[in-house]
């Protein structure tokens, strides 16, 4: 296997003209260059030692501590020195520089630090260990990309989120470029939900890795990235490379290929490769240097790129409050969805602080309203400790509710205001249902208990012309630049509890804006909205998309569209059933919806019909057959069995018929001829069926 195998080039390809961000960070670094000091002295003389918190997120696969992809801290203790040594050319292998490149041998002036203060607040060891739902992840998959990092992360204004597990395909990282939403910038910005690097566990600091020729550099590779650096090379991945295409950094020698292993004086396009660059695929105990000019455009991302800037000034460098913090843990009640208009508001503190705290005043606040407040002096609560404040009943209003709950009068004080108040949006939906059931989104806006959750009112799901024929349901993200924004389209309350089976299928159209990643997600709740717990089907990008275009997406008809299905027989017998059509914004395009249907039959039954038409299959048959119902409306069905005579042999009543498949076992039925009928309120239909032995 190869020393270096980076994903950055292929993750990254995502902006619509990276010629404009070189374009401006080329004129910021002339200017940085121009702006000469009192006494003759550069900006580049007098440089300001940088200093960056990381949290390193350990996404392993259930091992012990200390074992695995779940690796020991020593192992994170020991990148953390690699990284600060390589960024501050303290590595004892700058012996090794050539001479010839000595001279633009650089201290880029950055360290980096575990961070002191989690986003809480919380002292932190900059260390978060947590099992992940795949043993090994796809680093060009967007959906093992957004995964990975929902599972657990950090704001990325405050922290460089390092993810480590372990990776597929030989990768050993990959990291995001830096934000490019600048003037003179006219690319989208990176989405913030996931923007850090990704490392393979097993090329992840030294002296721990199963692969010898691993020194730790891989982190130091996509830190540079990161932080603007591209590779030697002209990533090839993309198609681009030769000596025409270059890192545009001056001083690094253009180079015809990726360099492998640990070859000395290879000369290609007219110059020495500089193989020891960090940012080469040269063997790690080869790499010994940055340049003064990539010092240069680092700097110039630090000073400038937005979420690069906020790193320099983070609360996540600060060391925590050690006195006394007390915060708001959770709202429990109400939950997200409520199917009761009548509650209990119940919150959870936390003393994250280090001394005792006697007593507190903690109130909530409806839409707005008056403040209700409670008083907890019954018990001293200790560092680390909770409590549950439990409040007298209320009702809440049908629909969406802000919620607001404050913490106040500390009896020692709090030192940190951070933790004090939440606001957060809840609802009141108590409209229920049953399956079988069909939403064809066929008003102007939605009914039957569908609904929206709105989290930043900006723009969301809506009913609309969307050609399938009519209308569907549709949100708007080729003009939505809020990145990571989620949109949620809840099902009203689902009775599964007579059923014995279920499935879902539904019309979707998308079409990908060259390689945004948008996303649809559906997730289930089996307690009436309070969790959503269960995710079914996750699709984004190019595997959802049924068309492509970079103008605003609108279906022009069905065959814009997509069927999709979804398997749903886990959650049968159970009475308090939601599921959640989710979009989450990439900047894309339009996502639209239709025809959500929900069987009680499973997906290998299913046989699509027209509307009010029955089919019988297999027939002929030598022992069962199953008899397909396709209404437009639900209703009552009776089925008939009859012999060649008319004579009926068999009758049996369905309430609430939409889309189900029955079967019949024949095999005692001698052979011959049968009359199939289904009779309602809006079909008639008898069909032949054969029965042979």
């Amino acid at each position: 296997m190869g020393q270096k195998k980076c994903a950055t080039p292929v993750y990254q390809h995502i902006s619509e003209s990276p010629q404009q961000f070189e374009n401006w960070i080329k004129n910021k670094i002339d200017l940085k260059k121009t702006n000469i000091l009192p006494q003759g002295r550069s900006n580049q003389e007098q440089a300001t030692l940088y200093t960056i918190p990381v949290v390193f997120h350990i996404v392993h696969n259930g091992e012990s501590l200390g074992s695995g992809g779940n690796i020991p801290d020593g192992q994170i203790f020991s990148q953390m020195d690699i990284l600060n040594e390589d960024f501050r050319r303290l590595n004892a292998d700058t012996v090794n520089t050539p001479p010839e490149f000595r001279p633009v041998a650089a201290d880029i002036e950055v360290e980096f630090v575990l961070a002191r203060r989690d986003p809480l607040g919380q002292a932190t060891s900059g260390i978060n260990r947590i099992q992940g739902i795949k043993a090994e992840w796809n680093a060009f998959s967007p959906i093992d990309d957004e995964q990975l990092k929902s599972t657990i992360y950090w704001p990325a204004e405050d922290y460089i989120n390092i993810w480590v597990t372990a990776l597929q395909s030989n990768v050993l990282g990959y990291a995001s470029f830096p934000e490019s939403s600048l003037p003179g910038i006219d690319n989208p910005e990176t989405n913030r939900l996931l923007d850090g690097a990704v490392i393979d566990y097993n090329f992840f600091g030294e002296g721990f890795n199963a692969f010898t020729f691993s020194k730790g550099r891989t982190a130091t590779h996509e830190i540079g990235h990161f932080l603007g650096l591209k590779h030697m090379d002209g990533d090839p991945e993309l198609g681009v490379d030769g000596c025409t295409v270059d890192d545009f950094v001056d001083d690094t020698p253009n180079v015809e290929d990726q360099a492998s292993g640990c070859p000395t004086g290879i000369v290609t396009c007219s110059s020495t490769d500089m193989i020891q660059n960090y940012m080469d695929f040269s063997d790690d105990e080869c790499m010994n240097i940055f340049t003064e000019q990539q010092k240069d455009r680092m700097r110039v991302v630090l000073d400038n790129s937005p979420r690069r800037l906020s790193l320099l000034t983070s609360a996540g460098l600060i060391p925590p409050i050690l006195g006394f913090d007390l915060g708001i843990s959770e709202i429990n009640n109400p939950s997200l969805i409520n199917c009761e208009e009548s509650l209990f508001p119940s919150i959870t503190i936390t003393n994250f602080g280090t001394q005792p705290v006697s007593s507190f005043d903690l109130s909530y606040q409806l839409n707005g309203g008056t403040l209700v407040s409670a008083t907890h002096s019954d018990s001293t609560l200790e560092s680390t400790e909770s409590v549950t404040l439990t409040f007298p009943e209320i009702i809440i209003p049908e629909g969406p509710s802000d919620f607001r709950a404050v913490i106040s009068n500390v009896a020692e004080g709090d030192e940190n205001p951070t933790n004090d108040e939440i606001n957060e949006i809840r609802f009141l939906e108590i409209r229920e249902d049953i399956i079988p059931l069909r939403e064809e989104f066929i008003e102007s806006e939605f009914q039957n208990g569908w609904f929206v959750i709105n989290f930043d009112n900006n723009l969301t799901w809506e009913i609309e012309e969307a050609g399938n024929p009519g209308f569907a349901a549709g949100v708007n993200h080729f003009n939505n630049a809020f990145i990571g924004e989620e949109n949620w389209l809840v099902s009203p309350i689902l009775d599964f509890s007579s059923t014995t089976e279920a499935s879902l299928f539904f019309d979707v159209s998308y079409a990908v804006n060259l390689n945004r990643n948008d996303i649809l997600r559906v997730l289930v709740s089996t307690d009436c909205g309070a969790n959503f717990n269960n995710l079914v089907y996750e699709k984004s990008g190019a595997e959802l998309s049924t068309n492509e275009g970079t103008s605003s997406w609108a279906p022009a008809g069905p065959e814009d569209y997509r069927k999709e299905e979804v398997d749903l027989n886990q959650f049968v017998g159970m009475p308090e059933v939601r599921v959640a059509f989710i979009a989450v914004n990439d900047f894309g395009n339009n996502l639209y919806l239709d025809n959500i249907e929900f069987y009680t039959t499973s997906l290998d039954k299913i046989v699509e019909t027209q509307r009010n038409s029955i089919k019988i299959y297999p027939n002929p048959t030598s022992d069962e057959f199953n008899m397909v119902i396709n209404l437009k409306e639900r209703e009552t069905i009776t089925v008939e069995i009859m012999d060649a005579t008319g004579r009926i042999i068999y009758t049996e009543d369905f309430n609430n018929t939409l889309n189900q498949t029955f079967s019949y076992d024949m095999e005692t039925f001698p052979a011959g001829l049968y009359l199939i009928r289904a009779a309602g309120r809006t079909i008639d239909r008898t069909e032949r069926l054969i029965k042979f032995r």
